[in-house]
């Protein structure tokens, strides 16, 4: 088993230019909505990369990491790569990176996939994490009116004042936690609600198309109920009056109330649309990169087009030169019926 990593591989990536274009952001104003991205191929990383980072290999024992189902595992601050798999069923490579720590646009992220790969063929996104950040309200004033649907657990951590959590690790989790502690920000309100999606491997996108979805179904299942539209001499108001989350909260609840509940004007209405939210972080970002789609088209169909294009035409228009530089002055013979 071999790790790639240590003051030898950083140095080498920083050489590269797609790492400098990174470091150029650091100082940018880009939120990215994606606070993960878990990405697997069918393919192992192409040649190139694997010459540049091969002078940072180091042989471990494997008896030491048995839990590791690949034989290639490379860490770096800017993304995490495991290669050649060791065990069947496995994809030939993953790939670990996060767009919003490295403010990356989406083009950048295409990029930083292609330095690995090569390509974006075949490179397939199975896991994401999607996020909104409130500067309005605190983490425990979310967790008191968040309401997330087909969730059957919950985890209360006010005491300790660490995550709020929802559902399960193996499946769909989402957490809520005071993001401007973690920053270190003073006097400051920042609530991050992240959600953990999994995909199943009948149902995942290629990353070009991952990137230009619309995501009509993001935080669709959560919803910040607004209590306060509730009256507490009810029964409902009563019930969800207990100092606790609202998610336990709902738990409690017989069927008769939580009907009653999902009807109110609160529910339907709520404190805050979490999908708007996020749906106005997502066009903000992918209107960093104006030809975006075309990018995208091109280098999808990019290796399609090279192989139907005849390889004499190719040749051909390979060798066509100018006498003079193209310009807007230059006029060009057009066919008859231009």
């Amino acid at each position: 088993m071999y790790i790639y990593g240590g003051f030898m591989l950083q140095h080498t990536l920083e050489q590269q230019d797609i790492i400098k274009e990174i470091q150029q952001n650091q100082q940018s104003a880009i939120r990215c909505p994606y606070d993960g991205l878990k990405l697997c191929s069918t393919r192992l990383p192409c040649k190139e990369f694997l010459s540049i980072v091969s002078g940072a290999r180091q042989q471990i024992n494997y008896q030491t990491n048995q839990k590791q189902f690949y034989l290639n595992m490379l860490f770096s601050s800017y993304f995490r790569v495991y290669w050649f798999p060791l065990k069947n069923g496995v994809y030939k490579t993953k790939i670990e990176i996060n767009p919003n720590t490295q403010k990356l646009t989406p083009f950048q992220l295409i990029k930083v996939v292609e330095f690995i790969m090569g390509s974006c063929d075949e490179v397939f996104v199975s896991e994401f994490d999607e996020k909104v950040d409130l500067n309005i309200l605190t983490a425990k004033e979310v967790a008191n009116c968040l309401y997330v649907q087909y969730v059957r657990s919950a985890k209360d951590f006010e005491e300790r004042q660490q995550t709020y959590y929802y559902g399960v690790r193996r499946g769909s989790l989402t957490k809520v936690y005071d993001k401007a502690k973690q920053l270190k920000l003073v006097d400051k309100v920042l609530t991050r609600i992240e959600s953990t999606r999994k995909i199943n491997s009948n149902s995942r996108q290629l990353l070009f198309d991952f990137i230009i979805d619309k995501r009509d179904d993001a935080f669709k299942r959560l919803v910040l109920i607004d209590i306060e539209k509730i009256d507490k001499r009810t029964l409902l108001g009563r019930a969800l009056n207990k100092s606790t989350i609202l998610q336990l909260k709902y738990f409690k609840l017989n069927g008769h109330l939580k009907k009653q509940l999902k009807r109110h004007i609160g529910y339907r209405y709520p404190k805050i649309d979490l999908h708007q939210l996020f749906k106005a972080d997502l066009d903000e970002w992918l209107s960093m990169d104006l030809e975006l789609r075309v990018k995208i088209f091109v280098r999808k169909h990019y290796e399609m087009f090279i192989k139907s294009w005849p390889s004499e035409r190719r040749t051909k228009y390979n060798s066509i030169k100018f006498r003079q530089p193209v310009t807007s002055n230059v006029k060009l013979p057009l066919p008859s019926g231009w």
